[in-house]
């Protein structure tokens, strides 16, 4: 949790850390390889020596050492949980990739794709078609109330459709959207929560993530498929949400939302209890 392993894994760059008496056993320039799994130094640059056989193995033990320090620590980061079920898929002989992109979870991703990587998720062929799995969203959520990781296994991550999946997900390598979306439309959407697409909810209005509130007018909201469900909201930190009621028109939901900040803040939709989207106001 110190800094440099923060900033280290939000870049998608390797760090070591704890290094003690490196600097005074290593000489400036001198090459060395590191196994972090294992915390082994070999003297030299180890793969550059071995054949392509020898490489891959090593390459395996690394994999493996993820998979099994996961398993024994029973916590880990998305990459480690990626890496984990690909060995298991491994197991069953089914071929699984791991993708690495960026998952669009925080109000600071509305207006832009993180220019790092991320965020890790799978993909594993079934059958002749490839399926879209994001096994550490899969495995809970965190809640804003208590600041704790909830651990509720969620199987929407699970063969998730690719329009929906991309929502959220944007891989480096654009074959893994396994659909047509851009990063233009991408960039512009709002935050969808799960809850949104479970629901089988529509937001007509508005299209975009952000959304500019100059005049400190009225925030409209039109959404399709409500039914008896009441959509609920809160700005920014607010303790409590407010409950709003629509006007129905055409089988339409239409909320209208006071806004009465004068800084820039956010802006959560609710069905129950449930985040279904989260904005950006903007004056």
């Amino acid at each position: 949790t110190c800094h440099a392993a923060i900033v280290s894994r939000e870049l998608g760059i390797p760090c070591i850390v704890g290094a003690k008496s490196a600097t005074k056993d290593l000489n400036e320039g001198q090459f060395v390889t590191v196994d972090s799994t294992r915390g082994v130094v070999y003297e030299g640059n180890v793969l550059n020596k071995k054949t392509d056989e020898e490489k891959e193995e090593f390459k395996k033990l690394i994999k493996d050492g993820i998979a099994a320090y996961l398993l024994r620590k029973g916590k880990g980061i998305c990459y480690e949980y990626a890496t984990l079920f690909k060995e298991l898929c491994k197991l069953v002989e089914l071929d699984c990739q791991i993708v690495r992109g960026a998952g669009k979870t925080g109000i600071l991703n509305l207006d832009s794709i993180p220019n790092y990587i991320n965020h890790s998720w799978n993909v594993v062929r079934i059958g002749n078609k490839w399926k879209l799995v994001d096994v550490t969203w899969a495995s809970g959520y965190y809640d804003e109330k208590s600041k704790n990781m909830i651990h509720k296994f969620n199987d929407f991550f699970f063969f998730t459709p690719p329009k929906i999946f991309a929502q959220s997900h944007f891989p480096v390598d654009p074959k893994w959207l396994l659909t047509t979306k851009t990063k233009k439309s991408f960039d512009e959407s709002p935050i969808l929560y799960d809850t949104y697409f479970q629901r089988n909810l529509r937001i007509k209005k508005p299209k975009k993530g952000i959304i500019s509130n100059r005049r400190k007018d009225k925030i409209i909201f039109a959404i399709i498929n409500c039914g008896n469900d009441s959509i609920s909201f809160k700005f920014g930190n607010e303790r409590s949400i407010r409950n709003t009621v629509p006007k129905i028109i055409n089988e339409v939901y239409v909320y209208e939302i006071d806004y009465r900040y004068t800084n820039d803040t956010y802006l959560t939709l609710y069905i129950g209890e449930k985040r279904l989207a989260r904005y950006l106001i903007i004056k």
